[in-house]
Protein backbone atom coordinates (compact mmCIF):
# COMPACT_ATOMS: atom_id res chain seq x y z
CA UNK A 1 0.00 0.00 0.00
CA UNK A 2 1.72 3.54 -0.94
CA UNK A 3 1.33 6.11 1.54
CA UNK A 4 1.63 10.01 0.62
CA UNK A 5 4.28 12.34 2.66
CA UNK A 6 2.30 13.96 5.68
CA UNK A 7 2.43 17.56 5.64
CA UNK A 8 4.48 17.89 8.56
CA UNK A 9 7.42 15.83 10.02
CA UNK A 10 5.95 14.17 13.62
CA UNK A 11 7.88 12.87 16.91
CA UNK A 12 5.25 10.08 16.99
CA UNK A 13 6.64 6.23 15.80
CA UNK A 14 4.52 4.90 12.71
CA UNK A 15 1.27 3.65 13.55
CA UNK A 16 -0.58 1.18 11.86
CA UNK A 17 -4.43 0.39 12.90
CA UNK A 18 -5.02 -3.08 11.50
CA UNK A 19 -9.04 -3.80 11.93
CA UNK A 20 -11.49 -1.85 13.59
CA UNK A 21 -13.29 -5.16 14.90
CA UNK A 22 -12.57 -7.80 17.49
CA UNK A 23 -10.25 -10.68 15.87
CA UNK A 24 -7.31 -12.67 16.55
CA UNK A 25 -4.21 -10.99 14.14
CA UNK A 26 -1.30 -12.53 13.03
CA UNK A 27 1.37 -10.43 11.35
CA UNK A 28 4.38 -12.68 9.75
CA UNK A 29 6.21 -9.51 8.23
CA UNK A 30 5.84 -5.90 8.11
CA UNK A 31 8.36 -3.24 5.99
CA UNK A 32 8.28 0.26 4.84
CA UNK A 33 9.89 1.03 1.95
CA UNK A 34 10.91 3.79 -0.29
CA UNK A 35 8.46 3.38 -2.92
CA UNK A 36 10.67 5.01 -6.09
CA UNK A 37 13.56 2.55 -4.88
CA UNK A 38 12.05 -0.21 -2.51
CA UNK A 39 14.91 0.55 -0.26
CA UNK A 40 13.55 -0.87 2.99
CA UNK A 41 13.23 1.75 5.51
CA UNK A 42 12.52 -0.20 8.26
CA UNK A 43 11.12 -4.03 8.65
CA UNK A 44 10.48 -6.78 11.12
CA UNK A 45 10.02 -10.49 10.28
CA UNK A 46 11.73 -12.30 13.29
CA UNK A 47 10.47 -12.21 16.76
CA UNK A 48 13.03 -10.21 18.08
CA UNK A 49 11.74 -7.38 15.78
CA UNK A 50 8.20 -7.04 16.59
CA UNK A 51 8.84 -7.41 20.32
CA UNK A 52 10.08 -3.61 19.87
CA UNK A 53 6.76 -3.25 18.58
CA UNK A 54 3.98 -1.94 21.00
CA UNK A 55 0.02 -3.01 21.37
CA UNK A 56 -2.12 -0.35 22.20
CA UNK A 57 -5.93 0.71 22.14
CA UNK A 58 -8.28 -1.97 21.86
CA UNK A 59 -5.23 -4.90 22.11
CA UNK A 60 -3.00 -7.36 23.53
CA UNK A 61 0.12 -8.85 22.62
CA UNK A 62 -0.28 -13.24 22.76
CA UNK A 63 2.60 -15.19 22.64
CA UNK A 64 3.98 -16.96 19.66
CA UNK A 65 7.31 -18.21 18.99
CA UNK A 66 7.64 -16.73 15.47
CA UNK A 67 5.05 -14.25 14.30
CA UNK A 68 3.32 -11.14 16.17
CA UNK A 69 -0.13 -12.48 17.29
CA UNK A 70 -2.25 -9.64 18.45
CA UNK A 71 -5.69 -10.05 20.06
CA UNK A 72 -8.42 -6.93 19.01
CA UNK A 73 -10.84 -6.87 21.77
CA UNK A 74 -12.97 -3.85 20.31
CA UNK A 75 -13.00 -1.54 17.57
CA UNK A 76 -9.66 0.63 17.76
CA UNK A 77 -6.30 -1.57 18.09
CA UNK A 78 -3.23 -0.31 17.35
CA UNK A 79 0.40 -1.07 16.50
CA UNK A 80 3.24 1.73 17.39
CA UNK A 81 6.03 0.85 15.39
CA UNK A 82 9.68 1.73 16.83
CA UNK A 83 10.82 5.09 18.00
CA UNK A 84 13.28 4.70 15.25
CA UNK A 85 10.13 5.21 12.44
CA UNK A 86 9.63 8.80 13.98
CA UNK A 87 9.66 10.78 11.13
CA UNK A 88 9.13 8.18 8.83
CA UNK A 89 5.11 9.76 7.85
CA UNK A 90 7.20 13.10 6.11
CA UNK A 91 8.09 11.10 3.50
CA UNK A 92 6.23 8.89 1.06
CA UNK A 93 6.27 5.21 1.92
CA UNK A 94 4.78 2.02 0.73
CA UNK A 95 3.75 -0.64 3.46
CA UNK A 96 4.17 -4.41 3.02
CA UNK A 97 2.51 -6.22 5.57
CA UNK A 98 1.67 -10.17 5.23
CA UNK A 99 -1.34 -10.35 7.95
CA UNK A 100 -3.82 -12.97 8.75
CA UNK A 101 -7.03 -11.82 10.34
CA UNK A 102 -9.66 -14.47 12.26
CA UNK A 103 -12.69 -12.87 13.58
CA UNK A 104 -14.35 -16.25 14.40
CA UNK A 105 -15.97 -16.05 17.69
CA UNK A 106 -14.44 -19.35 19.19
CA UNK A 107 -10.85 -17.95 18.43
CA UNK A 108 -11.21 -14.47 19.72
CA UNK A 109 -12.81 -16.61 23.17
CA UNK A 110 -9.92 -18.96 23.23
CA UNK A 111 -7.57 -16.19 23.20
CA UNK A 112 -9.42 -14.58 26.03
CA UNK A 113 -9.10 -17.88 27.99
CA UNK A 114 -5.08 -17.74 26.86
CA UNK A 115 -4.68 -14.26 28.06
CA UNK A 116 -6.89 -15.30 31.16
CA UNK A 117 -5.09 -17.80 31.92
CA UNK A 118 -8.65 -20.19 31.90
CA UNK A 119 -10.15 -22.71 29.41
CA UNK A 120 -12.37 -21.42 27.34
CA UNK A 121 -16.21 -23.28 28.15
Amino acid sequence: MDLPAGKEKSAWPFRIDPVTCPALIEIAEIALKDPGSSEILWNATAQEEFKACKILGTAARLPHNKHLRILSFGGDPQLLLPSSTAGLNAMSLRLEIFLLVNRGTNTIRECLATLNGTTPT
